[in-house]
């Protein structure tokens, strides 16, 4: 299934709204690498039970996913919808995996972006080009560093575009009178205290 990505810049955002944002971000990083994870030690059984009519899909995989979870996913804050849309996006990187490892057996299991140790990463791939000697070796080496240097973070995934806000999903409205668009994004419960401070 074709994906389109859209990215918007968001506008001049308050010190509270990006300290909700950055909140958000890693609870879905945390929240993604304990799904990876999770997914790496039942592989077996997503292989074996996530076949459904002689393939693999997101929904088939999600499906067993699911039970292995159970309400475990919780105890990471983040909005209901943000979850499912979390399971939808482990779910595609493991039906990518299983396809591309099909083609290549040497190909390397989904993983999360580090967070914690992030400059610890960056001097060793530092220190590591400046001692390459072949060009192999300083290849490698420039992939690290650039790798360490990406954002700690993993991306937002929004499932289910929703027509009608309802407190769940997500929606892209347009507003003629301006010609701006704007975005209602759902990432923590309402209940959450990160949201109130």
């Amino acid at each position: 299934m074709p994906v389109k990505t859209a990215v918007f810049k968001i506008y001049n955002p308050s010190k509270h709204k990006q300290t909700v944002m950055n909140f958000a971000l890693k609870q879905y990083t945390l929240a993604y690498d304990y799904l990876i994870n999770l997914a790496k030690a039942n592989f077996e059984i997503i292989i074996e039970i996530g076949l459904y009519n002689n393939k693999y899909s997101t929904q088939s995989i999600i499906k067993v996913l699911t039970p292995l979870v159970g309400s475990k996913l919780r105890h990471f804050k983040m909005h209901g919808s943000m979850r499912e849309s979390l399971l939808q996006d482990v779910a595609a990187s493991l039906l990518s995996y299983i396809e591309l490892k099909k083609e290549d057996e040497n190909t390397s299991f989904p993983t999360a972006r580090l967070i914690k140790y992030k400059d610890e990463y960056y001097l060793e791939a530092l220190e590591e080009l400046s001692q390459s000697i072949t060009l192999e070796e300083e290849n490698r080496a420039r992939d690290a560093l650039t790798e360490s240097r990406r954002s700690s973070f993993m991306p937002i995934y929004f499932g289910r575009p929703d027509g009608v806000i309802r407190n769940r999903n997500f929606g892209l409205m347009y507003n003629p009178s301006n010609n701006k668009f704007f975005a209602v994004l759902y990432l923590l419960p309402s209940q959450s205290l990160e949201k109130k401070q």
